[in-house]
């Protein structure tokens, strides 16, 4: 029987490995996730490996879409995600190793394993929160306050930093991975391979505007403590 054609494969059938533990630690049947044993052989990149097992250069990413990101992936969904199962969480507690820039009693910054640019970095609470609005007004700043400090960090060092983005994932159609509240701080450089794709140039009208800022008034709440 004929194969997949080049750059297809079959559907992989079991969830990949996340986003912190799969660089030489590919997922071994029978243990939870989190738990990984050591591979000499480089697990899929982050943007192939959900159903293409081909390996991509990291500056090939092929470009994610809602579409994608709306595939059925029970492995990923946080209301299932436990403590046990999370791979931040494993780090927070020392089951998994991590190389921490930062660390205080409520927040933790550590580097990428899979970086878009050398020195990228995640900030993300100790608590498993899985999303934005879980995280009280403190915990948010907080985390916000070490992201600040750590792009200052990477404009001073020597690290390659010509600009800095932060970005946060939350929800899965946002393509939040690791379902553990985190923000992503990484350096920008000319020519870095990094791209942010959108249909720009919709141009609504200003009454379409101020209905949506109408709509967005009526649900804002004051800041406090995490919404429930």
């Amino acid at each position: 029987m004929a194969g997949p054609p080049p750059g297809r494969e079959r559907a992989i059938q079991s969830p990949p490995a996340s986003l912190w533990a799969r660089e030489n630690n590919p997922v071994t049947p029978g243990l939870p996730l989190g738990a990984r044993e050591q591979s000499s052989h480089p697990p899929p990149s982050l943007w192939a490996r959900e159903n293409n097992p081909v390996t991509h250069h990291p500056r090939e990413r092929p470009v994610r879409t809602a579409k994608d990101s709306n595939r059925a992936r029970p492995w990923c969904q946080h209301r299932a995600v436990t403590t046990d199962d999370c791979v931040f969480c494993g780090i927070v507690e020392r089951r998994l190793d991590a190389s921490v820039v930062h660390e205080s009693a409520n927040v933790l910054a550590i580097m990428d394993i899979d970086p878009v640019t050398p020195g990228h970095v995640l900030v993300l609470p100790r608590a498993h929160l899985p999303e934005l609005a879980d995280l009280d007004d403190d915990l948010a700043a907080e985390v916000f306050a070490v992201a600040r400090s750590v792009a200052a960090a990477l404009r001073r060092s020597p690290l390659r930093s010509e600009g800095v983005n932060l970005f946060y994932a939350d929800g899965e159609a946002a393509f939040q991975e690791v379902f553990h509240s985190h923000l992503h701080v990484f350096p920008r450089f000319a020519d870095d391979g990094f791209t942010i794709g959108a249909r720009w140039g919709s141009n609504p009208s200003r009454a379409e505007l101020d209905a949506n800022a109408a709509t967005l008034r009526a649900e804002l709440r004051p800041p406090g403590p995490a919404e429930a």
